[in-house]
């Protein structure tokens, strides 16, 4: 279930041009295709930390990169 959240991560950062998002709109997303969704579950202690874990992904203050 991790890699699919983690791919679904990369998706929706995509869906924008600057393949930038804010981490709040990031989770927005996630939580709408996951309702039950959880970070803590996957052993995170901050959503930042699950998106940080991407190897392809930058975390920086509130938003994601792709690399």
């Amino acid at each position: 279930a991790k890699d699919i959240i983690l791919d679904e991560i990369v998706q929706i950062i995509q869906t924008n041009k600057s393949k930038e998002m804010m981490l709040t709109k990031i989770k927005q997303e996630l939580e709408k295709r996951h309702p039950s969704f959880s970070y803590e579950e996957l052993g995170f202690t901050r959503f930042s930390k699950l998106v940080g874990s991407i190897p392809d992904v930058t975390v920086s203050k509130n938003a994601a990169k792709l690399k």
